[in-house]
């Protein structure tokens, strides 16, 4: 009885031996399968990047043509602004102003005349002389009026020919070639746009393919361990 307790023993400690085997297999076996999992969820994430890249491509294009639509209109209105200036607003406000110029002459014209007529006809003796220095003296105040008037009339015009209409034209002018420059920035926008949004989609797409070319052979390396494990059971006694 004393000789064979030692192989019952040794017989004793090969199953605790092929326990511990089992364990370090299911070990690596979970974290296959943990693996999988996490290469399947950051597929999806992926996956969503991808769809979000090329929709942001879409969305692009369509802001882009909004932007080119709305600037290029902004420059046809400020080149219509440049021609109507150009063409009717200067021209007729000049005219107005030459216009309310020879009037303003013409009305000096008519208190001279008036003026020397009043002189002339109270030269008689038989007006009182207070009336005839009131009637004299309030020609000769709107002489004065209307010589000033004429002369501040010159001067609109010469402000008006000389500084106000070429400045407002010169607005005008920058105005419609800023707005011709925000079109082409809107075009180089898109193209520097563009050449990110594909790069971005491409970024995408690569981690795409990384994580399914991983997890293809993390599912291989999963299936080839659970095909061992049935090869270690046949080989027990």
């Amino acid at each position: 009885m004393q000789e064979t307790r030692p192989a019952l023993e040794g017989k004793q400690a090969e199953p605790e031996g092929e326990g511990r085997g089992l364990s370090e297999e299911s070990k690596k076996a979970r974290e296959r399968q943990r693996k999988v999992a996490k290469l399947q969820r950051s597929l999806e994430v992926a996956e969503l990047n991808l769809a979000k890249a090329r929709i942001a491509v879409e969305i692009g294009d369509l802001k882009y043509r909004d932007a080119l639509a709305q600037a290029e209109k902004e420059f046809e209105l400020a080149k219509k602004r440049q021609q109507i200036f150009a063409k009717m607003t200067a021209p007729n406000r000049k005219a107005r102003a030459e216009l309310e110029l020879q009037q303003a002459e013409d009305g000096l014209l008519e208190a001279r005349q008036e003026l020397e007529q009043l002189e002339l006809m109270y030269r008689d003796e038989q007006f009182a002389d207070q009336t005839k220095e009131i009637v004299i003296e309030r020609a000769r105040r709107r002489l004065e009026r209307t010589q000033r008037d004429l002369e501040l009339r010159r001067e609109e015009l010469r402000v008006l020919i000389e500084v106000s209409l070429p400045l407002e034209q010169e607005e005008l002018d920058l105005a419609a070639e800023l707005k011709k420059r925000a079109v082409l920035q809107v075009e180089r926008d898109n193209e520097s746009g563009i050449i990110d949004r594909k790069v971005a989609v491409l970024n995408a797409e690569a981690e795409v393919a990384r994580l399914e070319q991983e997890l293809s052979d993390a599912r291989e390396e999963l299936e080839a361990g659970g095909e061992q494990r049935p090869q270690s059971g046949e080989s027990k006694p």
